[in-house]
């Protein structure tokens, strides 16, 4: 069972006939939202889908903005870290999912390629946070390694980091998309942003048995992939 209709929710359609799990990916995708009602409705449906499932696995998808400094105090990290814990208390059966900027075809502006393919295309300034890095991984990479471990019945009511192996500071995101659409960027430089880490430890068996390349050309990939043409969809 799969709730959503989001890129997450579409990637993982194949489980929607699964009576095992229950992939949960109805939640709020801005992570600049300050609604609070749109918070609320979240947890509403993920209480509600809870009581209803009680037998089947929930697979829910945080966030590893969590280890961000700079956004430990948004609201957006905070609704996340609240509904781990709602799903600590109150599911049999969970795996929750940090997952790191997650790219794939999706017409959600507000992902931080999204955000930036679109300023670029349509040469609008804006700021960029000079020392911020952002850690990104492909919709298929997520899918197959979180499919990986529901398949092979591991990390029972765990967290696990799903993310690739480094963080590209900001300008070089900037840069290969610059050079896959042939656009430059206007942007004003801020002396702000700072390095994120985070611990892969938990799939780095998974990955490796998966062939997932997460080597230094990473990045380049996933940009040719999805943004080459200057068009999604």
């Amino acid at each position: 069972m799969v709730t959503g209709n989001g890129m997450i929710a579409n990637k993982f359609a194949s489980y929607n006939n699964d009576d095992r799990f229950l992939v949960f990916a109805s939640g709020v995708s801005n992570s600049k939202n300050k609604l609070q009602n749109e918070y609320e409705r979240e947890i509403n449906l993920l209480k509600k889908c809870i009581v209803n499932n009680k037998e089947k696995r929930l697979i829910y998808f945080s966030t590893c903005s969590i280890y961000d400094i700079s956004e430990q105090n948004s609201p957006y990290v905070i609704h996340k870290l609240n509904v781990e814990k709602i799903i600590q208390e109150q599911a049999a059966h969970y795996l929750i999912v940090r997952a790191s900027n997650v790219v794939g075809k999706s017409q959600n502006q507000n992902t931080v390629l999204n955000f930036f393919y679109h300023h670029i295309k349509e040469k609008r300034n804006f700021d960029v946070w000079k020392n911020a890095s952002r850690n990104v991984i492909d919709i298929d990479d997520l899918f197959l390694i979180t499919d990986y471990i529901l398949r092979h019945d591991l990390y029972q009511n765990e967290t696990v980091n799903v993310a690739s192996k480094k963080a590209w500071n900001v300008l070089e995101i900037i840069n290969e998309i610059e050079n896959s659409i042939h656009i430059q960027a206007t942007y004003s430089i801020v002396e702000k942003g700072n390095h994120i880490e985070i611990d892969t430890t938990k799939i780095d068996k998974i990955v490796e048995k998966l062939n997932i390349n997460f080597g230094s050309n990473y990045l380049k990939k996933i940009i040719q992939k999805y943004y080459s043409d200057c068009e999604l969809s």
